[in-house]
């Protein structure tokens, strides 16, 4: 199992607290934290609806109007049919709190398999 790399970057600092409000986060609503700080926006197409500006993975418009009311998006309209979501400063601290928290998982279940293998 390995790290999601494009996301290490992206942790929080050391000593710096989590988000509270990220362990009630709905996957969804998470998977599109991520992208979008992953890529730095989520781009809108017209046909294909909300996806990562390098990605296929759509992401459905309630969620993306649920994030902007929670305060964690903004959306940018240039035109009628384009627009992209930025995450906000908090959107950034809830986003990397959960990037950390996940990180922190796979590396846990990685040391349980090395200490699992060296156990005979």
């Amino acid at each position: 199992m390995t790290e999601p790399w494009f996301l290490v970057g992206q942790m929080l600092d050391p000593g710096e607290l989590p988000a509270p409000c990220a362990a009630s986060i709905p996957l969804p609503q998470r998977r599109a934290l991520e992208l979008c700080l992953g890529g730095e926006r989520l781009d809108y197409r017209r046909r294909n609806g909300w996806q990562h500006p390098q990605g296929s993975i759509r992401i459905h418009d309630v969620t993306i109007a649920t994030l902007e009311r929670k305060g964690m998006l903004v959306i940018v309209r240039r035109s009628q049919f384009k627009k992209h979501a930025r995450l906000t400063k908090r959107g950034t601290w809830v986003a990397r709190t959960l990037v950390t928290q996940k990180i922190e998982a796979v590396r846990r279940i990685c040391a349980e398999q090395r200490d699992a293998e060296r156990t005979p």
